[in-house]
């Protein structure tokens, strides 16, 4: 009974022209979630449309008030210890931290932020997503002997990028958007230009 009346509200869903998402019937990820980690259950687009991360249905939507694309085959997982957003490949072997394509991470300040923990090779001033929001492109990676991130995966330890952005002047939240070194940087492009702030 519960899966016809679902069928029947996605089918009015869909008539009614919006963009909706078909959650799963169940999770797969009953280890992580103990770990306080909050999964996604992965969803299928209705008409073919692009996954994008809603923060009114996703994990971590309180803290992370963004829309943004998240490519085929990819999902999200929110870590609330760490509190940030975990986007990993569905295929492939390991856990999702090991699948982990970006991960995004916040702060609220005045001013762009950097952590003393890093290296920055480089810094570079530019706009990204739908509005054109300011942000700085950091080329980072860790110090020597400098503890790793709190969970967060294994190639945040290594030399990657790191675009931070925030959509106001003044005390405001920033938002930074890291990429795994062995993500190529069209795909990382296309997110970017993808995100949109949610107020």
């Amino acid at each position: 009974m519960k899966i016809g009346i679902s069928v029947f509200i996605v089918i009015l869903l869909v008539a009614a022209g919006g963009t909706y998402y078909v959650f799963g019937l169940g999770s797969n990820a009953p280890e992580e979630e103990a770990k306080g980690v909050e999964t996604a259950e992965i969803r299928e687009t209705v008409q073919g449309l692009p996954r994008v991360y809603n923060p009114a249905l996703d994990p971590g939507g309180n803290e992370f008030a963004l829309e943004f694309l998240i490519p085929e085959g990819w999902e999200v997982e929110y870590n609330e210890s760490s509190r940030i957003l975990n986007v990993f490949s569905v295929g492939g072997a390991g856990t999702s931290h090991e699948r982990s394509q970006i991960v995004l991470s916040y702060f609220d300040a005045s001013q762009f932020l950097t952590l003393s923990s890093v290296m920055i090779h480089e810094v570079v001033d530019l706009t990204v997503g739908k509005e054109s929001y300011v942000a700085k492109r950091y080329d980072i990676e860790k110090k020597p002997g400098v503890t790793a991130f709190q969970g967060q995966p294994s190639w945040r330890l290594l030399r990657h990028i790191a675009v931070d952005f925030r959509d106001k002047e003044g005390f405001t939240r920033y938002f930074s958007i890291a990429k795994n070194p062995q993500l190529d940087e069209e795909t990382f492009q296309r997110v970017l230009d993808s995100i949109k702030i949610v107020n």
